[in-house]
């Protein structure tokens, strides 16, 4: 798995502590998200997207959170394209409560 410098270097400015994930865990990850959420666009479930997903988020706390891109094609009902055989790795975070605005890592 590929570190990736500037998301690192955006954690840090924002306080918060970071370690990069095994990459065997960070399949396993992939695959528990999958299994919980996947559905919700295969079965046509309601969903917030855009502006209203940006306001829940932005409303949320956690000291710990993960940063598990896919590694696969698509991320959930949007396809991702054919990614390099190298990977970004995960990360786990610990901050203050705050969730940063990560948008800005879209392409991960």
């Amino acid at each position: 798995m590929l570190r990736d410098q500037r998301l690192e270097n955006f954690l840090e400015t924002q306080g918060i502590k970071w370690s990069m994930i095994p990459a065997s865990r960070h399949q396993t990850l992939e695959n528990e998200w999958e299994a919980h959420f996947g559905g919700v666009w295969r079965l046509g479930m309601r969903h917030r997207s855009g502006g209203r997903a940006q306001d829940e988020y932005a409303r949320r706390q956690a000291e710990q959170f993960l940063i598990v891109p896919f590694l696969g094609d698509h991320a959930g009902p949007i396809s991702v394209g054919v990614k390099s055989s190298l990977r970004t790795a995960a990360y786990e975070c610990n901050s203050t409560g705050k969730l940063p605005d990560l948008s800005v890592f879209c392409e991960l």
